[in-house]
């Protein structure tokens, strides 16, 4: 697939297209310690409806997760509800 880079200046501007394929690569170059426990899911959902009903830009939304993205940890369904959050 194509990079985002060089069509958008930040994945705030970027919308998910409503067909086709979405394809992802991750990395980090930090693992979770061993005993890391992922967020629940009760509470990632609090932290979406939190970020859905502030009113600032979708850009500070990004901003203010990133902030706090060290804090915790997510699974892949906590990911798939945070770009649909986005889309």
């Amino acid at each position: 697939g194509r990079g985002l880079e060089g069509m958008v200046r930040s994945v705030a501007e970027w919308k998910m297209p409503e067909h086709g394929e979405f394809e992802l690569d991750y990395i980090s170059n930090q693992r979770p310690p061993r005993k890391a426990k992922v967020l629940s899911t009760n509470l990632w959902e609090q932290v979406l409806k939190i970020c859905h009903e502030a009113p600032c830009s979708p850009e500070d939304k990004i901003r203010a997760l990133r902030s706090i993205s060290h804090l915790f940890h997510l699974s892949s369904s906590h990911m798939r509800a945070l770009i649909g959050y986005f889309k």
